[in-house]
């Protein structure tokens, strides 16, 4: 195998990306980073390993990071990193070149693509046909530019020109995130809930569990924050409370719910 991307998608936008860029690199194995979770050890044998994530807030996600740290990267000799956003400045390669400096490995080339926004909490609004097939667009040629210096193993450390919010003390932030990982969010079902269990099987936390046919959110199980139940819920009765009672829904017109569900089962 000599490529390996490694990715995580809750709504379908990295996803949709991943799948992009294995159209057009041969050969390439995807691997869903949330069947991981319960794995020790993990030993990629590529010589190109990626990583294609969502950022959360302004950070790379804390258990993605966390299981980066765990992987033995010694074979490869080419990492780059995808990451997709709303368009909010962050601070995710920076906390990946950490990690990876500590296994004496380098961040070869990084990349990042403004996506629609799959977070219905604060300012949230559906986006018209018009309004997803421009960013579509846009992320379509990002992505080719990315397959290109792929192919050619390009070092690439892009300047972040394309965000629409600047962020403070950016790199301080991500201290923060990791700090308010373990707080819960309070996600509950309202009475439109028919009991299909959708919540629960794309859940890649496993924090969802279906008890007398309605969704209970188990505290002592940390979720991911993906929003994969409150967005693939096909009823929108899936809520955070106080945040979403009155708002819309988003999920990558082509990525399935099937789709999210087989990236959330665990390898053991």
């Amino acid at each position: 195998m000599n490529t390996i991307f490694y990715y995580f998608s809750g709504t379908g936008n990295s996803l949709h990306v991943v799948k992009k860029l294995q159209e057009q690199i041969s050969g390439a194995e995807l691997i869903p980073m949330a069947q991981l979770v319960n794995k020790k050890l993990v030993k990629p044998e590529a010589k190109t390993v990626g990583f294609i994530f969502p950022i959360y807030l302004t950070a790379m996600p804390v258990f993605i990071k966390k299981i980066i740290s765990k992987m033995d990267l010694s074979q490869a000799d080419y990492i780059f990193a995808v990451a997709t956003r709303i368009g909010t400045q962050h601070s995710a390669f920076y906390s990946l070149e950490k990690i990876l400096r500590k296994k004496s490995k380098t961040l070869n080339a990084s990349f990042t693509i403004n996506m629609p926004s799959n977070d219905p909490k604060f300012g949230f609004r559906e986006l018209t046909e018009d309004e997803f097939h421009k960013i579509e667009m846009a992320a379509d040629e990002k992505i080719n530019i990315i397959v290109q210096a792929l192919k050619n193993k390009e070092n690439i450390r892009e300047k972040d020109v394309s965000f629409s919010s600047k962020v403070p003390f950016v790199k301080a932030l991500s201290v923060l995130v990791d700090m308010t990982d373990g707080l819960g969010v309070n996600f509950y079902a309202d009475e439109k809930c028919m009991g299909c269990g959708t919540c629960e099987k794309v859940c890649p936390s496993k924090t969802i569990i279906m008890q007398n046919g309605k969704p209970i959110w188990q505290r002592e199980i940390k979720c991911f924050k993906c929003n994969a139940c409150l967005n693939y819920c096909p009823q929108k009765a899936v809520q955070i409370k106080g945040f979403t009672e009155n708002k819309g829904r988003y999920s990558h017109p082509y990525a399935s719910a099937d789709e999210i569900m087989n990236c959330s089962e665990r390898i053991q």
